[in-house]
């Protein structure tokens, strides 16, 4: 159903409440890169900290002073 061919002029005006259903994920969810294990790699292959680091919060998801924080801790 088209939502906007569907309304009326009558229900136009005022308020409108919109009930969406999430169902199951039909496909699998990718995992997402563990940022330490990202970071080791990155730091045992010789890897720049600025260029992995771009990779990296890429990747997770991550801030780059998040990435920055992992970076000094491993």
């Amino acid at each position: 159903m088209d939502l906007p061919d569907a309304l009326t002029a009558e229900m136009l005006c005022g308020e409108a409440v919109l009930l969406v259903e999430v169902s199951a994920a039909s496909a699998p969810v990718a995992e997402v890169p563990d940022a330490r294990t990202l970071v080791a790699a990155a730091k045992a292959a010789g890897l720049e900290r600025k260029v992995a680091s771009k990779e990296i919060e890429e990747k997770c998801g991550l801030s780059r002073n998040e990435v920055y924080a992992l970076w000094l801790e491993t």
